[in-house]
């Protein structure tokens, strides 16, 4: 089976899918995604992130997917959302940020 290897952070733009993917009806991914938070201090919250990589795992064993490692999404993520910190918002309480 595949494996995945270092990955890198690419600029925005657009992305070649095949139109019939199956990703592109609903709830058909292999992952729903998390969403970081910015806390006092400019800290930035990301809940749960190693489960999220086990979730991540199983679903692309069931799959027959590469599978990452947690290391790897782990990596994946923070790379990502330190890329895209400026867009990162506050804490929300109850719906109102």
């Amino acid at each position: 089976m595949e494996t995945f290897s270092k990955g890198e952070i690419q600029r925005f733009g657009n992305i070649e899918l095949n139109p019939p993917a199956e990703v592109l009806s609903y709830d058909q991914g292999l992952f729903a995604g998390l969403k970081p938070y910015r806390k006092e201090g400019d800290k930035i919250l990301l809940f749960r992130l190693e489960e999220n990589a086990q979730r991540m795992m199983m679903g692309a064993e069931r799959l027959c997917m590469p599978i990452p490692t947690v290391e790897q999404f782990v990596d994946a993520v923070k790379a990502t959302v330190l890329t895209n910190r400026r867009w990162v918002k506050g804490h929300c309480i109850s719906g109102h940020c």
